[in-house]
């Protein structure tokens, strides 16, 4: 029986790498010049898909010549959503139904199939084939969904996975770091992580938040997180400073005419997590003091009552992070921060005011504890 391996999703960077690890693991570290290799490009921008499929299926009913055996492999091929759409009998309807039918009948012996590329619809009948051939591995690659309830840890694993792939660690707050301005590109994610691994060298294994502010691209992401981040601790001089960065980044890469709503739109969702583990403490009951191992111990019988408790779900370090923070932020401080947010993204939309001090003053209210919302009229 021949091999069947099948790589897809919209992660493109990680389908590409899962791919480039099937084929050395098949064809060794030196694929490229295995005989029994044979390579069908599939990202080609001079030959039609239509071709590039038919001499895929081509390749697949040639027998092996310089070795007993062959791989045949249709390499990042970029035309899988333009091929569901193909018109009836248009060229590249019929070559996908040539492809389809050569699937429908076993896989020979001496034949192995990788096939790689974005966009296959799970749905559609092409991708039903593939995966009722005898033996398919099929790997599906996904960027991670920011409206995904488990978005941040899902992350959060994928950054440690990459993390321990060098044999290093990292601390949470770093982490945290990394979810926020890097998203969810497979391909940053580990660029940073390997930036990383060589600032920090061989004589330190833990990676920390402040090496990531030192060597991490300054990306518009990575700037409004660490306005953020000093706007929920507090720190008005840090926001102020952030807020500058990301303003001027900004500028320079002309990313519209109001990058303050921006920053407004991620200190909203920064917010919206500071409540969200406010409500979740109420649920497990945390005490107003609690140490840094408290997490550790929360009761089953609560875990198993709110298994999405956003501190449940956390690393037990995340977790006091997180309500560390949220401890200082009282309900009625929450709410001021919110209709902070509010009258300053009203006045940056119709206001004739400069919108530098806007967002100074929303600085102000937020970060002072003696001031509320009421700073911003």
């Amino acid at each position: 029986m021949g091999g069947f391996f099948l790589i897809s999703g919209n992660d493109e960077f990680a389908i590409k790498a899962g791919a480039g690890e099937h084929i050395a693991g098949l064809c060794g570290a030196d694929f490229e010049n295995n005989p029994a290799l044979e390579v069908i490009s599939g990202d080609s921008e001079t030959t039609a898909p239509a071709v590039i499929l038919a001499n895929f299926t081509a390749a697949l009913k040639t027998p092996p010549f310089l070795s007993g055996s062959k791989v045949v492999w249709l390499r990042h091929f970029n035309f899988f959503e333009m091929l569901a759409d193909a018109a009836p009998q248009s060229p590249l309807y019929l070559a996908g139904e040539e492809l389809t039918a050569f699937f429908k009948s076993p896989v020979p012996d001496d034949l192995t199939v990788v096939i790689d590329g974005p966009g296959l619809d799970q749905r559609k009948s092409l991708f039903k084939t593939f995966k009722q051939v005898d033996g398919a591995v099929i790997d599906f690659y996904r960027k991670a969904d920011l409206r995904d309830r488990d978005y941040s840890k899902n992350q959060a694993e994928r950054i440690a996975q990459a993390v321990r792939r060098l044999k290093k660690q990292i601390e949470p707050a770093a982490a945290d770091f990394l979810i926020t301005a890097v998203g969810s590109d497979s391909g940053r994610i580990l660029n940073e992580v390997d930036k990383l691994a060589a600032y920090t060298g061989d004589e330190r294994k833990l990676i920390t938040i402040e090496d990531c502010r030192n060597i991490c691209s300054r990306t518009p992401e990575a700037l409004a997180w660490e306005f953020t981040d000093a706007l929920t601790s507090g720190n008005a001089a840090a926001a102020v400073k952030a807020a500058d960065n990301a303003l001027e980044t900004a500028k320079l890469a002309r990313a519209g005419n109001n990058p303050e709503l921006g920053l407004i739109s991620q200190a909203v969702r920064a917010f919206e997590d500071v409540l969200e583990t406010r409500l979740a403490m109420e649920e497990l009951k945390v005490p107003k003091q609690f140490g840094s191992h408290y997490f550790y111990n929360i009761p089953e019988d609560l875990k198993q009552k709110y298994p999405d408790n956003i501190l449940v779900k956390s690393h037990p370090f995340r977790a006091f992070k997180l309500a560390e923070r949220a401890i200082g932020f009282p309900p009625e401080k929450i709410a001021a921060a919110f209709r902070a947010l509010l009258k300053a993204n009203r006045l940056l939309v119709s206001s004739q005011t400069d919108n530098r001090l806007i967002l100074e003053s929303l600085i102000v209210a937020v970060c002072s504890a003696s001031r509320t919302a009421e700073s911003l009229r």
